[in-house]
C-alpha cells in the first residue's frame, strides 16, 4: 500500500469544516455509478472523512448498504483504517451486483398472492419492494436481531459500543468518522423534501420565504419516539424504497393517518412519499442544513426522462447556489461533465430535419472514456433492471475515473481536502474495463445502446431487435381481440339482460356514495368528491384483483429473459475476463464474520 495511514493513539480534529457527500438518484444505474465514485473516495483517503451521506433515489441504496458495512465495523473495533474501508467498498460492490442480478424488479410482481395484498391501502408496490430490500441487501448486513426488520433508529452508530457517542461531538476528534445518513424523499402532497435519518422523520423546517411561496401545510420532523407505534418502527427498507419510488416505477410508500387535518383535526391525513429528486434534485439541501462546509456531490442522473428532465433546471439552480454559498468547497462528480446536449434542427418544407453530429465524437474525454460511449452510459435507463456485467462494469468504472479526474482539477486549483493524490494502490473488479472505454469494441457500444431503449431491453439483447419488436405487437394484437372477444360476450343483448347490468352499476354507484360519505375527507362533500374518491378506489381494487396472475405470468417471463440478457451481457463477450485476484478475495471474506459467511453458504 503506498502511502498507507493507520489509526493514532491522538486524536487530531480536522479543522477544515465538516465534509458532506451526496449521492444523487437515477435508479439501479445511479446506485452502480456511486460505487465507483466511493471506490475512489476510499483510495484518496477522504472516505473515513465524511461526516453525513445524503443519499436520494439509487444513491440512499447505495448510502444504506455502505453505512450497514461501516457501523458493522466501527461497532466492533471503534476505529477503521483505509485500506479497510477499500475492503468495505469492495464488499459492497460484490453483495450490490449479486442482490439486483436476481432482478428485484421482476420479483416484484412475480407471486400473484402478493399482488393481491395491494387491495389493502397498507399494501402497494413500493412496501414489496421496501421487503425485497430488506430480504435481499440489508439483512445479510446486519449484526443485530434478524427476526425483526431493521428499522431506521436501529442504524445509530456506537463505536466499540459506546451508547453516548454522538456524531455532532465526538466526530472531529475522530479518525474514521461515524457519518450520518440521510435518506431523501419528497411529500407528495405538499411537494416538500421529506427526510429520514437515525433519529427523525418528517420534512425539514422552511424558513419564511418558503413558507410564503409555498402554503401548503408543513409536515414537521419529529423523533421516532414521539410518533405513534405504527410508525416509530420504520424500517431502512421502506425509507429506501419511498426515496426510490418515481412515477411510473413505484407507486408511492403511504405512511397512514399521521398528521391532524388542519381543516378538520379530528381527522388524520396520510402522506404519501415519492421519488426525492422530485424536491431536492441532488440531496445537497440536506448536508447544509446539517452544517457541512465542504460538499462531495456525485450527479449520476445522466439523459433521462420523467422525473429527470423536470429536475435539470432544479439542479441547475441548486450547484449555482451551492457555488455561491461554498466557493471552493464542492467538487462535483457528474456523469454529464464533458458532454454538450447535441443541437436538433426541425423538419419542414426545406428539409427533414438535422441532428448535429458531434465531430469530437470518437475522441476520449480527460477522464479517459470514449465520448460516444459516455453518452450511451449516462443514456441508461434508470429503472430496476438487473444491469449485465457490461453495464455494471462500465458504469463502476466511469464513477471512478470520473471522480478521479474532478479531484486532480480540485488539485490543480490548490483546493486540494487530501495530502496525497492517492493513498493506496488497489486492484478493483471493474478496473478490467477501463482500457475497453477508451477504444470500445462494436459489441460494448452496441450492448449499451440497447439498454438505454425505453422498452423490451432484455427481448432485444437475448432475441434479437427485429423479433423482439414482433412479439410486442402481436401480444398487442392477440390482447385486442381478447378485450373484444369479452365485451362482445358480456354486451347485454335483451332486455333483461340490460336491466341486470343497470341493476348492477346501480349497486356499485350506491355502494361507492355510502362509502365516500363513510370514509370521505369531510361528510358535506359525501355525495361528489367523497364518492369519486371512493369510485376510484373501487376501480383500482377491481383493476388489481382482475390484474394479479398475469402480472406474475409476466414478471416470471421477464425474470427468465433477465437471466438470458445477463448471460449476454458478460465481459468475456467482448474478450475481457473478469479477474479478482487471491489478495482482494481473501481480505474481502476476512471482514466477513462467520455467522454471515455460514448463511450466505446455506443460502
Amino acid at each position: 500500500m503506498i502511502g498507507a495511514r493507520t489509526p493514532s493513539g491522538d486524536r487530531i480534529p480536522d479543522d477544515g469544516g465538516p465534509i458532506g457527500l451526496a449521492l444523487s438518484g437515477g435508479g439501479v444505474k445511479a446506485a452502480v455509478f456511486h460505487i465507483g465514485v466511493l471506490a475512489r473516495l476510499a483510495e484518496l483517503d477522504l472516505l473515513r472523512r465524511i461526516d453525513v451521506i445524503s443519499g436520494t433515489s439509487g444513491g440512499a441504496l447505495i448510502a444504506a448498504l455502505y453505512h450497514l458495512r461501516l457501523k458493522r465495523a466501527l461497532d466492533a473495533d471503534g476505529d477503521v483504517d483505509s485500506d479497510r474501508l477499500i475492503r468495505i467498498v469492495a464488499a459492497v460492490e460484490r453483495d450490490f451486483l449479486t442482490a439486483v442480478q436476481t432482478d428485484l424488479g421482476a420479483k416484484l410482481f412475480e407471486n400473484p398472492l402478493i399482488n393481491l395484498k395491494r387491495m389493502a391501502a397498507r399494501h402497494s408496490s413500493a412496501s414489496r419492494f421496501a421487503d425485497l430490500l430488506h430480504r435481499h441487501l440489508f439483512l445479510p448486513l446486519w449484526s443485530g436481531d434478524r427476526k425483526r426488520p431493521i428499522e431506521m433508529r436501529d442504524l445509530a452508530i456506537h463505536p466499540r459500543g459506546d451508547l453516548a457517542f454522538n456524531p455532532t461531538i465526538d466526530n472531529p476528534m475522530r479518525y474514521c468518522k461515524a457519518p450520518s445518513l440521510i435518506v431523501n424523499a419528497a411529500n407528495l402532497d405538499t411537494g416538500r423534501a421529506w427526510r429520514f435519518d437515525v433519529e427523525r422523520m418528517g420534512e425539514p423546517a422552511a424558513d419564511p420565504t418558503t413558507r410564503r411561496s409555498n402554503k401548503a401545510p408543513l409536515f414537521t420532523e419529529n423523533p421516532y419516539r414521539h410518533l405513534p407505534d405504527a410508525h416509530a418502527g420504520l424500517t431502512l427498507g421502506h425509507a429506501v424504497a419511498a426515496s426510490m419510488a418515481a412515477p411510473g416505477l413505484l407507486e408511492p410508500l403511504r405512511l397512514r393517518r399521521l398528521y391532524p387535518d388542519p381543516a378538520q383535526p379530528s381527522r388524520r391525513l396520510d402522506v404519501r412519499l415519492v421519488d426525492g429528486r422530485l424536491a431536492d434534485a441532488l440531496g445537497t439541501d440536506a448536508l447544509l442544513e446539517r452544517g457541512c462546509g465542504r460538499l462531495i456531490v456525485s450527479d449520476a442522473s445522466g439523459f433521462e426522462r420523467s422525473p429527470g428532465a423536470r429536475t435539470d433546471r432544479a439542479k441547475t439552480l441548486q450547484l449555482e447556489a451551492l457555488e455561491a454559498k461554498r466557493p471552493g468547497g464542492v467538487v462535483l462528480i457528474h456523469m454529464l461533465s464533458e458532454i454538450e446536449a447535441p443541437e436538433i434542427k426541425p423538419s419542414g418544407a426545406v428539409g427533414h430535419g438535422h441532428v448535429a453530429k458531434d465531430r469530437f465524437d470518437r475522441d476520449a474525454t480527460s477522464y479517459g472514456v470514449e465520448r460516444r460511449l459516455q453518452k450511451l452510459i449516462a443514456g441508461m435507463r434508470a429503472n430496476l433492471d438487473a444491469p449485465s456485467e457490461l453495464e455494471a462494469m462500465s458504469l463502476m468504472a466511469d464513477g471512478y475515473l470520473i471522480a478521479k479526474r474532478a479531484f486532480q482539477l480540485q488539485r490543480l486549483r490548490a483546493q486540494s481536502w487530501t495530502d496525497a493524490p492517492s493513498t493506496t494502490a488497489w486492484t478493483w473488479r471493474f478496473a478490467a474495463i477501463i482500457e475497453a472505454l477508451r477504444q470500445p469494441p462494436g459489441r460494448l457500444v452496441r450492448h449499451l445502446a440497447t439498454a438505454g431503449q425505453a422498452s423490451i431491453k432484455a427481448e432485444r439483447l437475448t432475441i434479437g431487435e427485429a423479433f423482439g419488436l414482433g412479439l410486442l405487437a402481436l401480444v398487442a394484437a392477440l390482447t385486442l381481440v381478447a378485450l373484444t372477444a369479452f365485451w362482445l360476450a358480456i354486451r347485454p343483448q335483451t332486455g333483461a339482460d340490460r336491466l341486470w347490468v343497470a341493476t348492477t352499476i346501480g349497486l356499485l354507484m350506491m355502494a361507492s356514495w355510502l362509502a365516500g360519505r363513510r370514509f370521505g375527507r369531510d361528510e358535506r362533500l359525501g355525495s361528489a368528491a367523497g364518492w369519486m374518491h371512493a369510485a376510484v378506489t373501487w376501480i383500482d381494487k377491481a383493476w388489481t384483483l382482475l390484474t394479479a396472475l398475469p402480472l406474475a405470468l409476466g414478471a416470471r417471463f421477464r425474470h427468465r429473459l433477465s437471466r438470458a440478457s445477463l448471460k449476454a451481457g458478460r465481459l468475456k463477450t467482448i474478450g475481457i475476463k473478469l479477474i479478482v485476484t487471491k489478495k482482494q478475495a481473501d481480505e474481502t471474506v476476512s471482514q466477513q464474520a462467520p455467522a454471515e459467511k455460514a448463511e450466505r453458504k446455506a443460502a
